[in-house]
């Protein structure tokens, strides 16, 4: 029986160092995450023989905690070609700050 507190602290201590790994979740992150998703969802879509490529999306930028809501124009006018894509064609529009 006097190995039943050792134990208890082992799982304990454990328990705590798992929790401690796991990234905290903010409210403030998931609205502005969840504002960015319903801002991206009322763009353009292209519909092509190799899917579907939206005109906007959404991109996290940790350093200044936002969602930064991204537009693409060459998807807006047509002139969208997944091979010539280049990562300036991506234009931020709106900030979703946390």
């Amino acid at each position: 029986m006097k190995h039943l507190p050792l134990l208890g602290t082992l799982i304990l201590s454990t328990a705590l160092g798992v929790t401690s790994c796991v990234p905290k979740r903010s409210p403030e992150r998931d609205e502005a995450k969840k504002a960015c998703h319903a801002w991206l969802s009322k763009g353009t879509e292209l519909f092509g023989t190799t899917g579907t490529v939206y005109a906007r999306l959404c991109a996290e930028d940790k350093e200044v905690n936002q969602f930064l809501g991204k537009e693409n124009s060459a998807v807006l006018d047509g002139t969208f070609d997944l091979e010539t894509m280049e990562v300036d064609d991506w234009k931020t529009i709106k900030l979703f700050p946390y």
